[in-house]
Parts: structure tokens; sequence; C-alpha cells
């Protein structure tokens, strides 16, 4: 232990201002060091986990092309079949009355052209063995359920091949 004797103008102070504006410097700047330093890594580990993102990402990217392919495919797809859609609904389906006119055709009468004159009436041009082949044709046709109104428009009979030749224009129902 030491005592001090000396009057207290003489004895040595103990922190001089000089010494606490040193020491709170130097704990000011360490603090400044230690913040900066945690910044500085949790930058570096940011970076880090930036990087494997992007590894990852860039993996993704074929799936992402392929998927942006496949919707692109599927928009046109769905724009191809909209359109369907809509023309199905104005455009009468002709395959119903077609199979029917296969069906209720006596087997000694051959059609050769069959069309549209309107949208609900078929013109149909053919051959019949005679006369009374042509009438179980337009009777038949007369009680359908797809045809109605048949109208003979003509009936020739071809002398050469001794066939009849016919016209007739014929109504569908509407469904």
């Amino acid at each position: 232990m030491k005592i001090n004797l000396l009057p207290p103008q003489e004895r040595p102070q103990g922190l001089t201002r000089k010494k606490l504006f040193s020491i709170v410097s130097a704990l000011v700047l360490f603090s400044y060091a230690v913040i900066f330093s945690y910044n500085q890594y949790v930058l570096w580990n940011l970076n880090d986990e930036l990087l494997a993102v992007d590894a990852q990402y860039q993996l993704l990217r074929p799936a992402e092309q392929k998927m942006l392919a496949a919707l692109a495919k599927q928009t046109a797809y769905n724009q191809r079949n909209s359109l369907l859609v809509k023309l199905s609904r104005e455009r009468k389906s002709w395959h119903a009355a077609l199979s029917r006119l296969g069906y209720i055709t006596p087997p000694k009468v051959w059609l050769t052209q069959v069309s549209t004159v309107d949208r609900t009436y078929v013109k149909i041009l053919g051959q019949a063995a005679s006369y009374s082949e042509l009438a179980a044709f337009l009777t038949n046709m007369g009680q359908d359920e797809i045809f109605t109104a048949p109208m003979l428009i003509s009936a020739d009979q071809d002398n050469r091949s001794n066939l009849t030749k016919f016209e007739i224009v014929v109504k569908i129902k509407e469904t």
C-alpha cells in the first residue's frame, strides 16, 4: 500500500481529460469497428444466400421455359377451341342428317349429289330403278323424324339405261 503525502495540488490526478477523451475515443472507435464487422458479416452471408438462390433459379430456368412454351400452346389451343365452339353453334351438324338419309334410302335408289340450298334445305340428285322406288323414297323421307316436306322437283326416265333421274329438295327439321 502506498500513501501519498503530497499536497493536493501536487498530487498526480487519476484521469486527465486527455486520457478520458482517449479512452472514450478508443471505445467509440472499437464499437464502430465491431458494428462495421458485423454488417460486413451479414452482407457476406446475404451474398452467399443470394448466390445459392441464383444457382437454384438457374437450375429451374429450363422448366420455366418449358412452362412458358406449354402456356403459349395452351393459349393457342384455347383460342382455337373457343373459335370451334363458336362456329359449331352457328353451323348445323350434317352427320345425323346424312346418316339418316343413307338409312332411309331404298336399295334401288342411288344418290349422285347431295348439297345444301339454304341452311335448312338439302338438294338431292340421284337415280332410281323405277318410279315406285322413287315414290317409296319420298314416302320414307316424309315420315322421317329429321326430314320434312320433301318436294320432287323433276323426275325423268332415261330411255338408254331405263333409270329414273330425279331431283328432290327436302327441309331439315330444326333441332
